[in-house]
């Protein structure tokens, strides 16, 4: 009996050991895992920021070089489709881009009921910041070219956001989590945008809720993106009419300091 009880013990501390061994494999791997996905987002929210910067170093190189403006256009857009087609081929590696029938009812209401809460949203907090004085800054954009800024800001970057944000945060790394997923969403899609008043603060809150939960609710990372292209839209739309207005007081200003050169030389030949 006793050599039984002996024999039984030792099974026992053979199975905990193995029990421990695969508990640390299991924690390691876990780590690897957090690790290497820790990487891969950094890197998809160093590409949401991209088409920007590669517009402004192109139109500055170009205007250094005197490169002609079309050339460097085509060369940002260029360089921009190629960030969309890598963000989509690593969508479709991770399993987040959906082959279902897009235009389905469920996915029309989603995308309606979504913009209107934007809309609701976005204009209640932006009509508070602006009665405390808050306007935006737009002048960091004034050396990107219109059509440039207006490409990247409602078409390319929504859809690199929902890349790096809903599709993989979400629906790959903490897909098995999704509350977890959804409050770390929130988190860093607000400091990604840097709020400068406890309204766009809320404001970016609110808008990364409205995001992830028509994600979570569509399961389709084309969804949330199209709310997200169609929320973009008017903002563009405002950068583009400020780079338009403002390029054109720049023009009659160069106009009119021409004129007032020739006028005094004319004066001076007179007398």
């Amino acid at each position: 009996m006793e050599l039984e009880h002996l024999s039984n013990e030792k099974k026992v501390n053979r199975i905990q050991k193995q029990d421990n061994v695969m508990k640390k494999r299991s924690l390691s791997e876990n780590i690897r895992f957090h690790t290497k996905n820790l990487f891969i987002f950094v890197l998809l929210v160093v590409f949401t920021q991209a088409p920007t910067f590669i517009s402004i170093l192109i139109s500055l190189v170009g205007k250094t070089y005197q490169i002609n403006k079309l050339v460097t256009i085509m060369v940002s857009l260029s360089a921009m489709l190629i960030i969309f087609g890598i963000s989509y081929w690593f969508s479709k590696k991770i399993g987040v881009v959906s082959k279902e029938r897009f235009f389905v009812k469920k996915n029309i209401v989603l995308i309606v009921v979504g913009y209107i809460s934007m809309q609701i949203s976005s204009n209640f907090f932006l009509l508070l910041e602006s009665n405390q004085g808050g306007n935006p800054n737009l002048d960091f954009y004034k050396n990107i070219p219109g059509i440039l800024l207006f490409f990247s800001a409602s078409i390319i970057t929504p859809i690199l956001e929902e890349v790096a944000f809903r599709g993989f945060l979400m629906g790959y790394w903490f897909k098995d989590t999704p509350r977890f997923g959804m409050l770390i969403n929130i988190v860093l899609f607000t400091a990604l945008h840097v709020p400068k008043t406890i309204f766009s603060l809320f404001l970016f809150i609110g808008t990364s809720i409205i995001f992830g939960t028509i994600y979570q609710k569509s399961k389709r990372l084309e969804v949330s993106g199209v709310v997200h292209m169609l929320n973009n839209l008017p903002a563009a739309i405002q950068m583009l009419l400020f780079l338009i207005n403002t390029k054109a007081v720049v023009l009659i200003t160069v106009q009119l300091e021409v004129e007032n050169e020739k006028n005094c030389c004319i004066n001076g030949q007179s007398k």
